[in-house]
C-alpha cells in the first residue's frame, strides 16, 4: 500500500472528526484517533519523527477527551461495563430493585440472581441500598 494513501485516509479522518466534534458527537474523537494512528505509521515509514511525536500526543488527547466526555475514568467504566442494582425499601419493609443505569424496575428473583439487567443488558457488580 502506498504510504501516501494512508496520509490521505488520515486527512479524511481529521475532516470527519472535526465535523462531528463541531456537532458535539463523541464519534469525532474516534475519527481523530484513527487519523492520528495513520499519521504515526506515515511518520514511522517516512522517518518524520516529529510527526510521530505530535501524533502520539494528539492521540493521547483524544483518549483524554473521550474519558472526559463520560465524566472521568470511574464514570466511563461504570457506564460502559458495569453498573449496580439499587435496592429501595418501601414503607412495608419490602425491597424493590432498580437498575443503576437505566433505572428500570427489576422484578423476579431469577432476574436479580442473573446479575444482568433484562432491559439494558448491563452487568451489575454490586447492590446499593438507597
Amino acid at each position: 500500500m502506498n504510504i501516501d494513501i494512508l496520509g490521505w485516509i488520515g486527512n479524511i479522518g481529521f475532516i470527519v472528526g472535526s465535523f462531528l466534534i463541531a456537532r458535539r458527537d463523541i464519534k469525532g474523537f474516534y475519527f481523530f484517533g484513527l487519523g492520528n494512528l495513520l499519521y504515526i505509521f506515515v511518520g514511522l515509514f517516512t522517518g518524520i519523527y516529529s510527526l510521530v511525536l505530535i501524533s502520539i500526543y494528539l492521540l493521547t488527547m483524544n483518549i483524554y477527551g473521550i474519558v472526559n466526555w463520560y465524566g472521568g475514568i470511574k464514570k466511563l467504566l461504570n457506564k460502559r461495563f458495569a453498573s449496580y442494582l439499587e435496592e429501595v425499601l418501601d414503607e412495608d419493609g419490602f425491597s424493590r430493585y432498580f437498575c443503576g443505569k437505566c433505572k428500570s424496575r427489576i422484578q423476579g428473583e431469577e432476574n436479580i440472581k442473573k446479575k444482568v439487567c433484562p432491559i439494558c443488558g448491563i452487568k451489575w457488580v454490586r447492590v446499593e441500598l438507597i
